[in-house]
């Protein structure tokens, strides 16, 4: 399923400061999660729960530092059918990866900043979630793990110099987030 993202980015640095959280972290388990939406707004979707056992935190806008982050994926229509949005693959427990999350309309619960937003670590490579043809999803599965690390790492120290700032999200969506 294709849809509209918030937000697409040119550079790790940018989406780093645009996140709230950026952990490299390991799945630990996969649930059927919440139900969103209702039939008379168009259709009624369950969330897949992906549990992580955060091993690193790389950025955190708050300075918070979770050992488990409960992130949101999409999931399933109210018939059961399962689909995939803007060609994200379904996580699954036993991947590791580099998160780049938002907090989730749900309390507690966190989403991936867009498409862009992981990175799975298989080895000394990354597989980036990004469509392919993607040029930041074809930089990011250039780089060695631990040089993703890095820059994301420095972009945290410019965030916190004040020297980097994140993408604002724009008005009316932040707008529909607050209803």
């Amino acid at each position: 399923m294709e849809g509209r993202e918030v937000h697409h980015f040119d550079d790790v640095e940018k989406m780093a400061a645009t996140s709230d959280l950026v952990v490299k972290a390991q799945v630990t388990d996969v649930q059927p999660g919440r139900w969103v939406g209702s039939k008379e707004d168009g259709g009624r979707e369950q969330v897949r729960e992906v549990t992580l056992h955060v091993e690193e935190v790389l950025h955190s806008a708050r300075a918070t530092k979770p050992q488990t982050v409960l992130v949101d994926e999409w999931g399933w229509d109210e018939e059961g059918r399962g689909y995939q949005l803007e060609g994200v693959t379904w996580t699954a427990k036993g991947d590791e990866g580099i998160y780049f999350l938002t907090q989730s309309e749900e309390r507690g619960h966190w989403r991936l900043v867009n498409s862009q937003g992981r990175a799975l670590v298989d080895g000394q490579q990354l597989d980036s979630a990004a469509n392919e043809g993607d040029q930041l999803g074809e930089r990011i599965e250039s780089l060695t793990p631990q040089q993703l690390e890095k820059q994301v790492q420095k972009a945290a120290r410019a965030v916190e110099a004040g020297d980097l700032k994140g993408v604002e999200e724009p008005a009316a969506l932040a707008d529909d987030a607050k209803e």
